[in-house]
């Protein structure tokens, strides 16, 4: 290897290119979607996390052009790109919502998300003197507002629209 090495993903992942050994990764993940039905059945997810250039992208593009596209989505969220983000999982419910072509899904996968989210909101409480925190209250104030959702822009969709209007 006396190449200078990119900090770029590898787009054509092969025994020439693998210097970090990604290639064995991706074919055991691949290989272990394709042949537990249980867990797929039971799972609708598969989330990487790893530390910065550990090679997720590559692992993700490969797994991109190696699974079959009609049992699997593959989903970049670059988490990177949002670190200033004030409402992250709007940006991530954007994301997920622009990667369902069906508008009936679409619906669905909102509905579910905010009954999810608010289920889980509505059973916290926090409470350090002199401060506290209700979940709950900030759902129920939420919910009057609600309505009017669909008029807020999450910084995914104005991250997006910046690259539209660059490219």
């Amino acid at each position: 290897m006396n190449e200078l090495l990119s900090n770029l993903p590898v787009k054509n992942l092969d025994k020439e290119n693998d210097w970090f050994g990604t290639l064995p990764k991706g074919m055991a993940i691949k290989n272990f979607l394709e042949s537990n039905q249980f867990f797929n059945s039971e799972n609708k997810m598969v989330v990487l996390y790893g530390g910065w250039g550990s090679g997720k992208t590559t692992l993700m593009r490969y797994l991109e052009k190696n699974l079959d596209r009609k049992k699997y989505a593959p989903i970049f969220f670059e988490a990177w790109q949002f670190e200033k983000d004030d409402n992250l999982v709007l940006s991530l419910a954007d994301l997920l919502k622009a990667q369902i072509q069906d508008k009936k899904t679409q619906n669905k996968f909102w509905k579910s998300a905010y009954k999810v989210l608010k289920g889980f909101a509505k059973g916290i409480s926090v409470k350090i003197e002199p401060v506290s925190v209700d979940p709950g209250k900030m759902i129920d104030s939420m919910e009057k507002d609600f309505s009017k959702a669909n008029t807020k822009v999450s910084f995914y969709e104005d991250l997006r629209k910046f690259k539209n209007l660059l490219s």
